[in-house]
């Protein structure tokens, strides 16, 4: 406050962290909204001018891929270029005016862990063409699909330049799905344009011999599926899950408490999809609860079973914590449980 007093009294005005909202802000201050989006929405609400750089959509730091064995060292974290894309400036329940004070949006990219300008590069590009078209395009004319599909023509112009970048856009990827009618799991695979995919699931890496990726593969037993870009001198990292099959799997599931918001992703799906999360906390791997219970319903459909178990990621730097304990309930109708088991940690 003293400070921005002084400056304010040059004819400047302030820029801050959001938070600086938890001191005595003159109304003439800027926000930048790192801490999530609540900081900004809470400025536009009290009249200041914000700039939207949540550090879970834009900080490029993060690294850009799962594999990082195979990443430059960095900070930790994880953000693809189709999370930051997928990022829009107004906040559900904004009014007009409040929207007239969002300024825009702001990627950061920190430099402690990045020593050479290859290793800069890499980072900011292709990224800061999704930040690009989320700044300058209205939420109706962006598409996800026409932005990768374009990714030939502006890494194009990184070659020219003689730039190094993450070519990650060029990788096959995948989606895990619950299929609850077929109780099975279904893995969907997509690349770049129209960039064939092969896969096997026996763990050996993907070859020419490979299988043709088509329609999407029925997960039932245990496996190591592994799936590749057919493209040559592009995509050439392998997308990799290991899924341990048991009784629960492709189950549906109901959750009773509500899961937080920027750790919901795919639950309650992510629970019984066979996969064990690895980490890191916001890899889509792990759903998060705040102040509350984690209590869910798991249907078996009359399926016999013997034990109960799940996975769960502590990392108490960043406050998540292990459960207290775990309990066990069984129900023939839904309605009325019976506790059978019960384990504190």
């Amino acid at each position: 406050t003293r400070i921005e007093k002084f400056l304010n009294s040059k004819g400047k005005k302030v820029i801050g962290w959001d938070e600086i909202l938890e001191g005595e802000v003159a109304p003439n201050a800027t926000i930048m909204s790192w801490r999530g989006e609540a900081g900004g929405l809470r400025a536009v609400r009290m009249g200041h001018d914000a700039i939207m750089t949540p550090n879970t959509y834009f900080y490029i730091d993060y690294y850009q891929s799962m594999d990082i064995k195979n990443e430059p060292f960095g900070i930790g974290g994880y953000l693809p270029i189709e999370r930051c894309y997928s990022y829009e400036p107004y906040v559900d329940g904004m009014t007009d005016e409040e929207k007239a004070h969002i300024l825009g949006v702001q990627a950061n990219l920190w430099t402690e862990y990045i020593a050479t300008p290859d290793h800069l590069h890499y980072m900011l590009l292709p990224r800061m063409a999704a930040l690009a078209e989320v700044q300058w395009c209205q939420p109706e004319v962006k598409n996800w699909e026409r932005f990768i599909d374009s990714a030939d023509e502006f890494c194009a112009i990184y070659d020219m330049m003689g730039y190094k970048y993450g070519t990650h856009i060029f990788d096959a990827n995948g989606k895990v799905n619950v299929n609850k009618e077929k109780g099975c799991v279904e893995v969907v695979l997509e690349a770049q344009g129209e960039t064939p995919i092969r896969y096997t699931l026996d763990g050996t890496e993907p070859g020419p011999d490979s299988p043709l990726y088509s329609e999407p593969i029925e997960i039932r037993e245990d496996c190591i599926l592994k799936a590749k870009s057919d493209r040559q001198g592009m995509g050439d990292r392998i997308w990799e899950k290991q899924f341990y099959a048991h009784k629960a799997m492709g189950r549906p599931v109901q959750t009773l408490t509500t899961t937080h918001p920027n750790y919901t992703f795919s639950c309650p799906d992510l629970l019984t999809d066979g996969l064990v999360g690895e980490g890191p906390y916001n890899s889509g791997d792990f759903a998060g609860w705040y102040n509350q219970p984690v209590e869910v319903i798991v249907d078996m459909g009359g399926i016999r079973y013997s034990e109960a178990g799940l996975s769960t990621y502590v990392y108490k730097y960043d406050y998540i914590f292990n459960p207290l304990d775990l309990v066990v309930y069984t129900s023939e109708d839904g309605e009325n449980f019976t506790e059978i088991a019960r384990q504190d940690y």
